[in-house]
């Protein structure tokens, strides 16, 4: 069999490409698992002989595999009135598939392909709080591989492909990290419903907590073992996963305070650490961990 042939063969836009663009054929690599052939263009003859044909031709017939978001009216809107652009018309179709999961599909919607798909759509998405510092992101380091005026156009293509293996790599990852994060979410759910006092919520491992924690009011503190080092962590809970607003710092005496001067100030032996900003302690031992928790809300009371 010619290799080529049994490539599916996706059609793209030319000239200057975008974070929606890429993301488009990365994923679409991923389905194929890597055998697809892509072509650049914008010739409707092209479009006739493509598996797919992605952020152009001005139509989204999923069914034929035409998924382009710039005909007048757009070609289709979220619930929520936003409209979705090439990455999210084809996470919509394929998403769930590549992930194995709707639960991590979902969350990676809303983590990366709505964003995605705002940004492509000209939607504000942060509100700049220095006029002068603009965030980095991740369309900027996906749209840097774009030619520059003293680069040749014969490059366009080849530059386009190293975008589009890095964004594959991204969206690997990222389903990676979200079936790992959501296993890992289910055990801290039962670790906080077990918990016999719900402000100190104590785990074996350093599982993903933060997200879950937050969801409910009690929780001040998580206490961890970290298996590099062998020590155990007292973190804050925070109301706003945005901000780093704790419910409750640890005492402002504890700053930066370390070993014996932090055991001399606490009573707890094994202290190790207090963080300066006072979102952090460490102590050897569960035992320990747990104290300067208690201690902490009890002198705050």
């Amino acid at each position: 069999m010619n290799w080529l042939k049994s490539k599916k063969t996706v059609v793209v836009h030319n000239r200057r490409f975008h974070s929606d663009d890429v993301f488009s054929v990365a994923l679409l690599s991923i389905l194929h698992n890597g055998a697809i052939k892509i072509i650049r263009t914008r010739n409707k003859k092209d479009f006739l002989k493509a598996d797919y044909v992605v952020d152009v031709g001005l139509e989204y017939n999923p069914v034929n595999n035409k998924f382009d978001h710039h005909q007048v009216g757009g070609a289709l809107k979220r619930s929520d009135g936003t409209d979705y652009a090439a990455f999210g018309l084809l996470w919509k179709q394929y998403g769930e598939k590549i992930c194995g999961s709707p639960e991590v599909a979902d969350r990676i919607e809303k983590k990366l392909v709505k964003p995605n798909d705002l940004i492509d759509n000209a939607v504000d998405i942060y509100t700049k709080i220095k006029k002068d510092v603009n965030p980095y992101l991740i369309e900027d380091g996906l749209e840097v591989f774009n030619l520059t005026w003293l680069e040749e156009e014969k490059m366009r293509d080849k530059q386009f492909e190293k975008s589009v293996k890095i964004a594959k790599e991204i969206l690997l990852r990222e389903i990676k990290v979200w079936t790992d994060k959501i296993k890992g979410e289910k055990i801290v759910e039962k670790f906080y419903f077990d918990s016999s006092d719900k402000r100190i919520i104590v785990m074996d491992k350093n599982y993903p907590w933060e997200e879950v924690l937050n969801k409910y009011p009690e929780p001040l503190y998580a206490v961890e073992h970290k298996s590099t080092g062998d020590i155990w962590t007292v973190t804050t809970v925070r109301d706003d996963l945005a901000s780093f607003k704790a419910r409750l710092f640890f005492p402002k005496d504890w700053a930066g305070k370390r070993d014996e001067e932090l055991a001399m100030i606490t009573g707890v032996a094994d202290a190790i650490y207090c963080q300066h900003a006072l979102w952090l302690a460490t102590a050897k031992t569960k035992e320990g961990a747990i104290k300067l928790a208690e201690l902490s809300i009890n002198k705050q009371k």
